[in-house]
């Protein structure tokens, strides 16, 4: 066994400031082979790693960052309230309601009927799209917990001439109480007319393997100009010119939005000829070579 670890998720901080002076070891989970003192000319006291190690990491808490966008910035939002044949939705084997509990605000859309169980969005311009957000949980109508991982359920974007590309992919195992989750799209990912849909290919019998989904938004890419009290940023010191063996390395900023079961390059280039999407060179992948001697 190792990286053991037993969190207190009572309460989530917005935000995270850290001087080192000293750490605050409720901000951070695990740093495995890190040090910390006054090195490679920094100011006060810095976490450093030694350049004898194979991969070495830092890894933060859960920050809160789940405000949901004002509607008229979104490209798509859906609380399921109303009446669900009304919408331009693609639905199957669903019905609205209550799954167990409450997962975000009023009802949910829930999956538990006989045949195929998806649900796909309208047609939408997906090139200005950023990020899918919604809340999920497994369970069934009588709210014994569900852990037949078979029953995954997919996350995937289709285009108009039926080309699919896979999302996300969410086991019952991890999701026996609401969680939000948070999906990026990637640039080479976004199409002119394309949807978002949810799919659970296998399950065992009608009412079993029952799954739900509420508060769907879709909000689009915020330039790095806009400024009006809802960006968040990254801020920290990075020096990878200290020691003797300056040698090729990298370190990547990535984010993980299923408590570290996967993750995600917090930015990354989107050039001309290499990517399929709007223009972006900011990226947060680090390299020796980026630093002068």
């Amino acid at each position: 066994m190792d990286n053991v670890l037993i969190p207190n998720l009572a309460y989530t901080p917005t935000k995270i400031e850290e001087t080192f002076e000293p750490i605050s070891t409720d901000d951070w989970l695990f740093f495995p082979g890190a040090k910390l003192g006054h090195k490679c000319r920094s100011q006060g006291d810095a976490m450093y790693f030694d350049s004898n190690q194979q991969h070495s990491y830092v890894v933060s808490q859960d920050v809160d960052l789940s405000d949901f966008s004002p509607h008229q910035d979104l490209t798509l939002v859906e609380d399921f309230e109303g009446n669900i044949t009304r919408t331009n939705w693609l639905l199957e084997g669903v019905h609205s309601g209550t799954l167990c509990e409450k997962l975000h605000e009023g009802k949910s859309l829930i999956f538990g009927g006989r045949g195929k169980r998806r649900a796909c969005t309208p047609y939408m311009d997906m090139l200005k799209s950023d990020n899918i957000k919604f809340y999920l949980s497994f369970g069934t109508e009588k709210c014994t917990g569900v852990k037949n991982d078979t029953a995954q359920v997919f996350l995937y974007q289709e285009s108009v001439n039926s080309e699919t590309i896979i999302l996300a992919s969410y086991k019952p195992t991890f999701y026996q109480s609401p969680v939000l989750n948070s999906v990026t799209i990637k640039p080479e990912h976004r199409r002119s007319v394309s949807k978002i849909c949810w799919e659970q290919k296998y399950y065992r019998d009608e009412d079993s393997d029952v799954w739900a989904i509420d508060s769907v938004q879709i909000s689009p890419h915020i330039d790095p100009d806009y400024s009006n009290g809802k960006d968040k940023y990254v801020q920290f010191s990075l020096n990878m010119m200290c020691g003797f063996d300056l040698t090729h390395n990298r370190v990547d900023l990535e984010f993980s939005t299923d408590h570290g079961l996967t993750w995600n390059k917090l930015h990354d280039h989107c050039l001309p000829g290499t990517c399929n999407g709007q223009f972006m060179s900011l990226h947060t992948s680090y390299e020796t070579s980026d630093f002068d001697l």
